[in-house]
């Protein structure tokens, strides 16, 4: 028998009188996770890369098997899934589970990116929140860049709009920006997403808020005229994951998942402008025509959405409120 053999034979044979056992590799542990988008979608692409990278770079470590989209559960339900341990792993807008943290607000009005929030304290501190408040760590935050913007479907009321006025128009909103167009004067209409093309097209409502995306992908570009500019707060896509799944890794398999995501994170900060600008660009193919707000009604429409964001949050999360906005604003 060859000396390391012997060696190696020995240790095992002590290992067992001492009752220690003998060390082993480390298995590769799969995680279950699931979207809020449907995933042949453009806007999915952006959580199909994260996985890939960690399935390709984890392999033997960790993988993660997407178990699918809203078809497989409802998207409002999955963060208590994370929560209970039903689904390890989720990427949604936080305002989908406001029930579990509801200062979700912050996040789309915050003007710290995620890579300056993972500087600064603010990723420590929201995850020290997200522990106690949701059982869960926050491991990836893509959007930070990508606007929100009032889409209009028909040349109604666009000289108010100028003036950063929406009194007689019927908007089509989520909460993210209600309290905005509200505060404008709009009238706040909350439907489907799937109702919007015929609400547009029967005047039930006269435009909406989207993202800074090809309407395409919406079936929406027949039925939208004008986008009106600048954009304000910024897209969500939260990827969380169950605490005590993350808790009970390996100490390697913890520490390759939550370097891999922060620096797949830095990655989409560095090719969201890019990909802005060819969402712009589809847009203008599609016929849509742009409405440029000037600087000072830009100023007024900005500072309208600023504050009445953070009063969501001040509402909602009084007591975390101060150093919410300190770290974010």
């Amino acid at each position: 028998m060859k000396p390391e053999k012997i060696i190696a034979s020995a240790a095992i044979a002590l290992a067992a009188v001492l009752g220690i056992a003998p060390p082993v590799a480390a298995q590769e542990t799969t995680l279950r996770a699931v979207t809020f988008l449907r995933l042949d979608i453009d806007e999915a692409r952006w959580f199909k890369e994260w996985v890939g990278v960690i399935n390709k770079e984890g392999k033997g470590l960790v993988q993660i098997h997407v178990v699918g989209g809203p078809e497989v559960m409802n998207p409002f339900e999955m963060g208590n899934a994370v929560k209970n341990g039903v689904l390890d792993i989720a990427q949604m807008p936080p305002a989908y589970y406001q029930g579990l943290f509801p200062g979700a607000q912050a996040f789309v009005v915050a003007n710290k990116s995620p890579v300056e929030q993972r500087k600064n304290g603010a990723f420590d501190y929201l995850n020290e929140l997200y522990h106690e408040r949701v059982n869960a760590h926050i491991l990836t935050n893509w959007g930070y860049g990508v606007k929100f913007h009032l889409y209009l479907g028909k040349n109604a009321g666009l000289d108010k709009v100028r003036n950063a006025d929406l009194s007689g128009l019927k908007l089509r909103v989520l909460p993210i920006y209600k309290p905005l167009f509200d505060a404008l004067g709009g009238t706040s209409i909350t439907m489907n997403q799937s109702e919007v093309y015929t609400a547009l097209e029967r005047g039930t409502v006269d435009g909406y808020g989207y993202i800074a995306q090809d309407l395409k992908g919406q079936g929406w570009q027949g039925v939208t005229k004008f986008r009106v500019d600048p954009g304000f707060y910024n897209v969500v896509n939260m990827t969380i994951m169950n605490w005590s799944k993350l808790q009970s890794l390996t100490p390697k398999q913890r520490e390759f998942l939550l370097a891999k995501s922060a620096e797949v994170e830095a990655h989409w900060m560095k090719v969201v402008p890019g990909y802005v600008e060819q969402q712009y660009a589809a847009q203008k193919a599609q016929g849509i025509e742009v409405v440029t707000l000037n600087a000072a009604v830009t100023k007024k429409y900005l500072e309208t959405a600023r504050e009445t964001g953070w009063a969501d949050v001040k509402k909602k999360m009084p007591q975390q409120y101060e150093k919410l906005r300190k770290l974010l604003d």
